[in-house]
């Protein structure tokens, strides 16, 4: 090859290589800046609600620990005790993990000073007392939960003892941060709550579908979807199986109430197969007989819908 036009060739080739540099670097500042934005966004406007009277007797304790184990979960995710753990850790997609929520621990990202006026606007709203949207709380089904609720899950929250543990913080790799920037990850929980919905009263507890309805709002709908319909897990891993579409257009049909009460109870399908490691049946398995009875038959009361057919993008808490 004739020396000068090797010599232009290489130029060519470099200043490509520059320039494809150029481009890499400049996506990726904005993709930190743009993911950087929503997760920094300062919710200071969501106020909190209204102070809630919480009687804190042995009545209210014993509600709030059932009420936060078997149907809220909260432990679920925020480990034993509320000390939190790891959830997912990749080199590329990042590292999600809850904090340590207990009050008053060295490195829990819970002060002392937190208060229920606090915890009310964090479970409902998903804001913390600095401001920020949390990415995994699942506020948009626990705005939800009643004042006398609230008030018993409070009980049940001050009567944990504070725990000196420091947990490594959320790190957001480039898979995540450009998920992120494109709309494309789990929301921050304030986007996906109707703040200025009147808060729903507590139903008569019993074998009801209505008292089903409430209970399956509480703790079914973050997995299951809004209409129970199934699909993606909102905020789950990509491996995580699709949740199964409880309405009549799914195992609501295709269940038995026995079925139902086996499923709940031991994580068995019909037909002896276990379910998915990710249903939480060894927290369900405490739910009281009257409690399974009226989400079953809440399941048979709502419409039959195909699998998946709730869609966060198209409509908000209905």
């Amino acid at each position: 090859m004739i020396p000068g036009v090797r010599v232009r060739i290489l130029k060519w080739i470099v200043r490509l290589l520059i320039t494809v540099v150029a481009v890499i670097a400049v996506a990726a500042g904005y993709i930190y800046w743009a993911s950087s934005a929503v997760l920094n966004k300062d919710y200071s406007h969501i106020a909190k609600g209204q102070p809630i009277y919480a009687p804190g007797d042995s009545a209210a304790l014993v509600w709030g620990t059932h009420l936060a184990k078997s149907i809220a979960m909260c432990e679920e995710c925020h480990g034993e005790g509320m000390t939190g753990f790891t959830l997912v850790d990749d080199p590329m997609f990042g590292r999600l993990a809850t904090p340590n929520v207990t009050r008053g621990g060295k490195g829990s990202e819970v002060p002392a000073s937190f208060d229920i006026a606090d915890f009310e606007r964090l479970i409902r709203h998903g804001v913390t007392p600095k401001n920020r949207g949390v990415i995994l709380m699942p506020s948009f089904h626990y705005c939800y939960i009643s004042d006398e609720d609230i008030a018993a899950l409070w009980t049940w929250y001050t009567s944990l003892k504070p725990v000196d543990k420091e947990v490594e913080g959320p790190r957001y790799g480039p898979i995540a941060r450009m998920l992120i920037a494109q709309d494309k990850f789990t929301k921050l929980s304030p986007e996906m709550v109707n703040h200025t919905a009147k808060r729903p009263a507590k139903p008569v507890a019993g074998e009801s579908w209505e008292y089903g309805e409430y209970l399956a709002h509480v703790g079914c709908t973050g997995c299951h979807g809004m209409d129970l319909s199934g699909g993606p897990i909102e905020g789950g891993p990509p491996e995580w199986p699709l949740a199964a579409n409880l309405t009549r257009g799914g195992i609501g049909a295709t269940y038995t109430e026995a079925d139902f009460f086996r499923a709940l109870r031991e994580g068995i399908r019909p037909g002896g197969k276990p379910l998915s490691a990710v249903m939480p049946f060894k927290r369900t398995t405490n739910l009281t007989d009257s409690e399974i009875r009226a989400l079953w038959l809440y399941v048979q009361h709502v419409p039959a819908k195909p699998v998946g057919s709730f869609v966060w993008k198209d409509e908000q808490r209905p």
